[in-house]
């Protein structure tokens, strides 16, 4: 826990130690999403209203590209593409599944079917997270997790990661990194101080605002910019978060208004994810 860019707490267990990198899923997206900011801020002619069939222009026979779907950068970011797809389901086939079974990842997203019109409907795909990792290495020339390292970690001195790059050579941008609870911790405190980096801009104050904002409701919690979003009441207080959550319960969760970052990694596999949000209101924000 960091508290007014205070490291306050900080426990380990299961021969985990503050130097051991841990999987984090799809904490991953979050900072996918940071990295979007910022080739936004470096490269003019890429924005969130750009139609992304344009960054796949090659695959003229594919039907997001030959129809021309109206799926921009925004529907990636919000998972609201709208596309003919079953999503992620515990001990269920669905398209994550088979999408990963085949040697061309953008192949089988560009060539389903456009079901929903974009931007009306919520579906988690983590392969439009894929995509904005193509789209990043289109606008910038290299590779998005080479991208991450000048641009991001670089500049937060985070070496302990590891970032999982496909035998295809696509990154996983939907949830391959492993990192130091330390380092994720200050990447939370990159979105609490506004992309503020030991005086450095390294991500504009207009994506940390506009990103973790909610832009799709799903009645108890919305989603953003690949960040979730949630408000609890607590002893008759409001408190606004938002977070960045991967299978087996890690996350980063921010409380901009108590000046806050909470930090969970854990191996809760197959279970829907509870423990960080009980952690929350049950014992961190009481204490506030």
């Amino acid at each position: 826990i960091m508290k007014n860019n205070k490291l306050v707490l900080e426990e380990y267990f299961y021969g985990y130690t503050a130097d051991r990198p841990h999987r984090i899923h799809s904490v991953t997206k979050s900072i996918t999403s940071a990295l979007v900011g910022i080739a936004i801020d470096k490269y003019p002619e890429l924005t969130v209203e750009e139609p992304v069939w344009k960054y796949f222009a090659e695959r003229s026979d594919c039907k997001w590209v030959a129809e021309k779907y109206d799926i921009t950068l925004e529907h990636l970011l919000t998972m609201s593409a709208g596309l003919d797809w079953k999503g992620l389901t515990l001990n269920e086939s669905n398209d994550d599944m088979y999408m990963y079974k085949t040697d061309d990842y953008f192949g089988y997203l560009l060539n389903k079917n456009q079901q929903f019109q974009p931007g009306s409907e919520f579906c988690y795909n983590n392969g439009l997270s894929l995509m904005l990792g193509h789209i990043i290495e289109k606008a910038s020339g290299i590779r998005a997790d080479s991208f991450a390292r000048v641009y991001l970690f670089d500049h937060m001195k985070a070496d302990k990661y590891s970032w999982d790059i496909d035998k295809n050579g696509i990154a996983r941008m939907d949830g391959g990194l492993k990192m130091r609870p330390r380092d994720m911790l200050l990447f939370g405190s990159l979105y609490l101080n506004n992309g503020q980096w030991e005086g450095e801009q390294i991500l504009s104050e207009n994506w940390v605002t506009n990103s973790t904002s909610q832009k799709i409701d799903l009645n108890d919690r919305g989603y953003a910019y690949h960040w979730w979003t949630m408000d609890y009441t607590i002893n008759g207080s409001a408190f606004n978060t938002f977070y960045a959550l991967g299978h087996g319960e890690q996350a980063i969760i921010v409380v901009p208004g108590s000046q806050l970052v909470f930090v969970m990694t854990a191996g809760n596999y197959m279970q829907v994810e509870h423990r960080p949000f009980e952690i929350m209101s049950q014992y961190i924000l009481p204490s506030l």
